[in-house]
């Protein structure tokens, strides 16, 4: 990985250092998972039980994609999701709207940018 992706990379929120030592330094493997967290089902399971306000639902899904973008390493979207997957925990929907909403855009947009950086 070149000192440019590098830094793009991190701007973009990602604390690269700390992934790529989960990765065994394998910066390869860690852009593939990179590119592959975007198909993770639990993405689309979220929002159809949102959808359905179904709060446990929502809890394991989110709950399973925290702990995938927190070994990606994706700090800044971790820190969008931690506080929503703490509002299904206590078995509500209710207070999630505006946090998924802001999770949401910020998912897309990530995406978006890391399939032209890693193209």
């Amino acid at each position: 990985m070149d000192r440019e992706l590098r830094l793009r990379l991190m701007q973009e929120g990602l604390d690269v250092d700390s992934a790529l030592d989960r990765f065994m330094d394998n910066e390869e493997m860690y852009c593939r998972f990179l590119l592959k967290f975007f198909e993770d089902a639990n993405y689309g399971r979220l929002q159809e039980a949102f959808s359905q306000k179904n709060a446990k639902e929502c809890f394991e899904a989110a709950h399973a994609l925290k702990g995938v973008i927190l070994n990606l390493g994706m700090d800044r979207l971790a820190g969008e999701i931690k506080p929503i997957v703490e509002i299904f925990r206590s078995g509500t929907c209710e207070g999630a709207d505006k946090g998924l909403e802001q999770f949401n855009e910020s998912f897309r947009q990530l995406r978006d940018h890391l399939m032209t950086l890693l193209a």
